[in-house]
């Protein structure tokens, strides 16, 4: 209960006026209080990075240490009610509000200066990036060792990038499929970094474009079938 009541004053106050605000009323709230929740999960001092567990609001990832999970949890039930109504707004006034952002998951977590922090694809040197990007994609291929491919149906196709091409790589629908997901999304970034940083640009269609024909079972194994564009 006592957790709730401040909640329920936050709202209060913010529905005093019958006053519709707008768009950019709420959006800068909201802004100001994730500004309050990154402060938060600065505010623990870092000697164990383990102790601290990645969290994601919306595209961003931020490091929550247990003894402010109460805390945190208040600050984002306000936070969410200010996307809500930045949300109905943005409706309001005809804003699209859904600019596509690719996932950014982070590389690794540690304590730097006392500090919890991320490390992301683009904070790495081309000599890391080469090496997580060897170490990833053996995880990568061996991922689905342990899954036998029985019906083709089961699995669908996912892309991973190969320098400027993008190869097509089997998951499976409903197995551990978010883990894949997200092992691909970061391997992704990865591999941008290392391009990024050998200055090397992808312009015009790929001669190594292609086409999904089908997916077949094959010694068990799900094999993808493509056809040249």
């Amino acid at each position: 209960m006592k957790r709730i009541l401040p909640y329920l004053l936050f709202l209060f106050l913010l529905g005093c006026s019958k006053e519709e605000k707008s768009y950019e009323h709420w959006s800068k709230l909201a802004s100001e209080k994730y500004k309050e929740i990154v402060a938060l999960t600065q505010s623990v001092h870092c000697t164990e990075i383990n102790d601290f567990e990645t969290v994601q609001i919306g595209h961003n990832y931020l490091l929550l240490h247990p003894s402010i999970k109460g805390q945190y949890g208040k600050l984002m039930q306000e936070y969410e009610y200010l996307q809500t109504q930045a949300g109905k707004a943005a409706g309001r006034e005809g804003i699209l509000n859904d600019i596509f952002a690719p996932p950014n998951p982070p590389v690794r977590k540690q304590c730097q200066n006392g500090k919890p922090t991320l490390i992301f694809a683009q904070n790495l040197t081309l000599e890391e990036a080469r090496s997580e990007l060897s170490t990833r994609l053996a995880e990568i291929k061996a991922f689905y060792n342990d899954v036998t491919c029985t019906n083709a149906n089961d699995w669908s196709v996912y892309g991973i990038r190969t320098g400027c091409c993008i190869e097509a790589i089997a998951i499976h629908k409903t197995i551990k499929t978010v883990e894949f997901i997200q092992k691909i999304d970061l391997y992704n970034r990865i591999m941008e970094q290392k391009m990024t940083l050998e200055k090397v640009g992808c312009a015009g269609i790929p001669p190594c474009a292609s086409s999904i024909k089908s997916i077949q079972c094959v010694d068990g194994k799900p094999v993808i079938e493509m056809a040249k564009l």
